[in-house]
C-alpha cells in the first residue's frame, strides 16, 4: 500500500517591503538632521549676535547649543561624513525593527530626534522668556 504522503507545511510568504511607519519614521529623522543643521548653522549665529547686545548671562542650555553651532561650523567637513553614516544607521535600524514588526519601537525611534531639534530651539528662546 502507498502511503499517504505528508504535505509540507506552508510557508509564510513575508512581506518584505517597509511599513508606513518604517517611512514615516525614517522620514522624520533624516527631516531632523536637515532641520537640525540648517538652525544649527544659520539660525544661530543670528542668536548669537543678539545675544551680545543683551549682554545677559545665558543659561547653561543655551550655551550648550551656540557651543554646538560654533562646532559645526568649524569642522563641518569632519562632521558630515560621521553625521551622514550615523543618520545611515538610524535608518537601517529602524528598517531592521520594522522587518521584525517592532512597530511602536520604529515609531519611538523616529520621534527622539525632532524630539532633540524641538529641545535645541527652547534651549535657543530660554535668554528671550521673561518671567
Amino acid at each position: 500500500m502507498d502511503k499517504p504522503t505528508a504535505t509540507p507545511p506552508a510557508t509564510e510568504t513575508r512581506n518584505s517591503s517597509p511599513s508606513v511607519w518604517f517611512w514615516l519614521s525614517a522620514g522624520s529623522v533624516v527631516l531632523s538632521y536637515l532641520i537640525g543643521f540648517v538652525l544649527l548653522v544659520f539660525v544661530v549665529p543670528v542668536f548669537v549676535e543678539m545675544f551680545a547686545d543683551l549682554e545677559a548671562a545665558l543659561p547653561k542650555p543655551t550655551i550648550l547649543v551656540l557651543s554646538l553651532s560654533n562646532l559645526i561650523k568649524s569642522y563641518f567637513i569632519f562632521m558630515a561624513l560621521p553625521l551622514l553614516g550615523f543618520t545611515a544607521l538610524c535608518t537601517w535600524v529602524l528598517y531592521e525593527l520594522d522587518k521584525r514588526k517592532h512597530i511602536v519601537i520604529v515609531i519611538i525611534l523616529g520621534n527622539v530626534p525632532p524630539a532633540i531639534v524641538i529641545i535645541m530651539l527652547i534651549a535657543l528662546f530660554l535668554p528671550l522668556i521673561t518671567i
